[in-house]
């Protein structure tokens, strides 16, 4: 069979949603676009794009280098081989293609990861920006019923709307462990450190708690902006991106992860609590409770500091509840969503 998806992951860092998706779908039956910043090995059949790592590179290569991918966009309509496009995450280029696929008329899907731009997490251009590429689209995926909701609501769009969860992380060689609970759990922040993540709310839950309720926790991930961190040994702060063995060594390494999200759509780190078995607290925010169920692999607080304070306490006083939310997650490591992901985007493509 011919190749009959164009892909574009042209962000500089990685995508593993989009990556996970792809391994799924059948060889030779797409040509994926990737950035040339993307630094970590990818074992999957690639062209490599030079995009940009700044504004001023933004700028330039809007002049430079993106005519020539459209150039090769142009040339493979012309031969006939290509009928949809496939955006598995926003990019500030992926207007530009997709005007020119409206134009060439190829069919345009696009997966919305949060249909409204978090608190700090980027500025109204860029939400202007993905407004456009939604509205052009033809078929939109989406992760959670939450996110098609608030998109379909704030932002509009009137053609073909799905909704696929986002998968389970499960990397090669990974050992899941039987998980023991402890008294003096173990806590972990994972990820990009934002506004909208409400790291300062959990900081504050801890200060309030004994010194007995827990023996450490661990933030980590980049951050994006100044974050005050008290002068405290049992915290600790690893300001850095994360590749995926190190997020996996830090989760198999503590006893409970804690998302205390002042908004969500969903979250990608939630799929790596379930790879591991890790119980979780979470705020009940967006679409996190339909990732991880309450009660099923977490337990959900609402997002202020006493009730996460407490949701803490409770996690760690209850050694039965620890272990039915760790049975819980290693059930749901059977459901692979990265096929179910492939087949929607494959069968989209295919009725182009």
């Amino acid at each position: 069979m011919k190749p009959y998806l164009l892909i574009f992951l042209l962000n500089k860092r990685c995508d593993r949603y989009g990556l996970s998706i792809i391994r799924h779908l059948d060889e030779g039956t797409y040509k994926l676009f990737l950035s040339s910043y993307f630094k970590e090995t990818v074992d999957l059949p690639h062209s490599r794009v030079k995009t940009f790592t700044s504004s001023a590179s933004f700028l330039w290569g809007l002049f430079t280098r993106l005519p020539f991918l459209l150039l090769k966009i142009i040339f493979l309509r012309i031969t006939g081989t290509f009928r949809a496009a496939y955006f598995p995450f926003f990019h500030h280029w992926s207007l530009p293609i997709i005007l020119l696929c409206k134009i060439l008329r190829i069919k345009i899907i696009f997966t919305v990861h949060d249909g409204l731009i978090h608190l700090g997490d980027g500025r109204k251009l860029d939400q202007w920006w993905q407004n456009a590429c939604i509205k052009l689209a033809d078929e939109l995926i989406f992760l959670t019923e939450f996110v098609k909701k608030q998109t379909i609501e704030n932002v509009g769009f009137k053609g073909g709307a799905s909704v696929s969860p986002h998968g389970v992380n499960t990397p090669d060689g990974l050992q899941v462990e039987a998980r023991q609970h402890t008294a003096k759990p173990r806590l972990l922040f994972l990820g990009r450190v934002v506004k909208y993540k409400g790291v300062e709310m959990l900081l504050e839950a801890v200060r309030l708690l004994e010194k007995d309720d827990y023996e450490c926790l661990t933030i980590a991930g980049e951050l994006r902006y100044p974050l005050n961190l008290p002068k405290d040994s049992k915290i600790k702060l690893i300001d850095e991106f994360l590749p995926e063995k190190e997020m996996i060594r830090l989760l198999n390494e503590h006893d409970i992860l804690v998302l205390p999200y002042l908004e969500a759509t969903q979250s990608g780190i939630i799929a790596f609590g379930i790879a591991t078995g890790i119980p979780m607290i979470c705020t009940n925010v967006g679409g996190l409770a339909e990732q991880v169920k309450p009660n099923q692999g977490a337990i959900f607080v609402k997002p202020n500091v006493e009730s996460l304070k407490e949701g803490i306490r409770r996690l760690a006083n209850s050694p039965d509840l620890y272990l039915k939310l760790h049975q819980h997650l290693l059930a749901q490591q059977g459901e692979d969503l990265w096929v179910q992901n492939a087949q929607l985007v494959a069968l989209l493509s295919s009725n182009g």
